[in-house]
């Protein structure tokens, strides 16, 4: 919502409480960069990286600064580097492109476009994404296209929108102030516009239904606590995958209107600890608590959530995924897209 200073002044909380979190250490210098603290967040950045050299974000998160430093050469080369570590995902490669854009090389910014249209029809793409690059090659028209369609597909990256640092040159097109009205992320708008729609344009995950094991109470819920997945993985890496996707459904579900989602910095404080989320709700002062696991079997990847009513104990919602690990991070924007709109469906009574 563009609150950057209470945002920041969260995360360093948090970032005292664990020290040495890779996610909350980047997400701090994320933070920084967001509020135009280019400086801060170049230090924040590089004192991640000192902990650990091969965390994709950490490089993301510094080739974006570098950008706005006019350092194109070293933002390029952090880009290729996010790209080699995630894999090629296609969310890497597009600020890749978005980084050739800005640099002035809009031949390779135009050949990465070309390669996320065809890698589109089998991997997620995101519309933000490709708009960013769009923007930098200073391409109007199709940014704002590509943006409409961002909003079409509910594309999680748009809570960025207001203040992201790459879409500068947009603001002053009335058709940016439109499209952050029907987001929600200005004053007058209404938020619920934006989460209207049952998709988020996500490819279909497989999935099993779980029935309740009570009758779930038919009060409205209006606040949530949403605890960390827990990884059951003997892979420690896959810590990385459960805590990004617990931070996208809050994200995606802090939008919702007249819903308090317990802020992130609150609910990790109860990571790795065994937990009674009845309990844990009554303390945080939350109606509903959603709790997951994540475990990693071979190539394939499982991840159980389910959503207790605090007040009986009740499990008002449950579902079982099974994934391919082809490529964690579009796994992990996919899943969370997925548990965020199931949750919105029966947090707002729309199923």
């Amino acid at each position: 919502m563009g609150r950057l200073d209470e945002a920041i002044a969260e995360v360093r909380r948090a970032h005292e409480l664990d020290a040495l979190s890779l996610t909350i250490s980047t997400n701090l210098g994320l933070l920084f960069y967001l509020a135009r603290r280019y400086d801060q967040a170049m230090d924040q950045i590089q004192k991640t990286l000192e902990m650990d050299q091969n965390f994709v974000y950490t490089h993301w998160h510094l080739a974006l600064v570098s950008e706005q430093k006019a350092r194109y050469e070293e933002a390029i080369a952090e880009c290729q580097k996010a790209v080699a570590l995630s894999g090629g995902n296609t969310s890497t490669r597009a600020v890749l492109g978005h980084a050739y854009a800005v640099s002035g090389k809009r031949n390779e910014a135009l050949k990465v476009l070309g390669e996320l249209s065809e890698l589109s029809g089998r991997r997620y793409v995101s519309a933000y994404r490709v708009a960013a690059i769009y923007a930098g090659l200073g391409d109007t028209e199709q940014a704002f296209q590509w943006l409409n369609r961002a909003y079409e597909e509910r594309d999680g990256w748009l809570i960025w929108l207001k203040s992201d640092p790459v879409f500068d040159r947009l603001r002053a097109d009335e058709r940016f102030t439109t499209l952050l009205r029907r987001i929600g992320l200005t004053g007058d708008s209404k938020p619920a516009d934006a989460f209207s729609s049952s998709s988020y344009g996500a490819a279909s995950l497989s999935r099993a239904n779980v029935p309740s094991r009570h009758r779930p109470s038919r009060k409205g819920i209006t606040s949530l606590a949403i605890l960390p997945l827990v990884n059951t993985s003997a892979d420690p890496s896959m810590e990385y995958f459960s805590d990004g996707v617990t931070e996208s459904i809050i994200n995606a579900l802090s939008q919702l209107p007249r819903l308090r989602v317990v802020a992130r910095s609150t609910v990790f404080r109860y990571k790795g600890l065994e937990v009674d989320p009845q309990e844990v709700g009554r303390q945080l002062g939350a109606r509903a608590v959603l709790t997951g696991r994540v475990r990693q079997v071979g190539d394939g990847l499982m991840i159980a959530a389910e959503l207790i009513d605090v007040t009986n104990d009740s499990q008002l919602w449950g579902e079982h995924y099974n994934r391919k690990l082809s490529d964690v991070f579009e796994v992990q924007e996919e899943i969370a897209r997925e548990i965020s709109e199931r949750l919105r469906l029966k947090l707002t009574g729309e199923e």
